[in-house]
């Protein structure tokens, strides 16, 4: 899953969110980090963050598509005897013109790159709120003082 856009989004808004929920509450210098990240992280999983962060997630990365090829290719004439080579000046249009539609697709490719992850880091702050507010409840719950 990890090979997966979506598997590494998920791994990456649950490290953001229990890393920020770890040092939130300052329990990295009371437990150390390990453990305290062991704690975030079991209330994470699980909890109605989860689910949201999922699907949030979910409908970031559905919203993309597999990159389509540059140009197809070139078709075979059928009849080789009827066929004439292109002037020097006509294929080195075509070839600036193929050029040219290479990199508006690439830029296009990089700016959908841009929004998935901006769109991500969006979906990592809104809920990383959420989930200390949850979790304060939670500890209010066990310990109520």
């Amino acid at each position: 899953m990890i090979h997966t856009s979506y598997g590494r989004s998920l791994l990456s808004a649950v490290l953001c969110i229990c890393c920020s929920q770890t040092f939130v509450d300052a329990s990295a210098r009371e437990l150390r980090f390990a453990p305290a990240f062991a704690v975030a992280l079991e209330a994470y999983v699980g909890s109605t963050t989860e689910a949201a962060v999922v699907a949030e997630i979910r409908k970031i990365t559905d919203s993309t598509y597999p990159p389509q090829p540059a140009s197809p290719p070139f078709p075979v004439p059928k009849n080789m005897s009827t066929w004439f080579p292109e002037p020097v000046w006509l294929k080195k249009r075509k070839e600036l013109k193929r050029k040219e539609r290479e990199k508006r697709e690439e830029r296009k490719r990089e700016e959908r790159k841009e929004r998935q992850r901006q769109a991500l880091i969006d979906v990592i702050k809104t809920y990383r709120l959420r989930f200390h507010e949850e979790r304060e409840a939670q500890m209010e719950r066990v310990n109520p003082l």
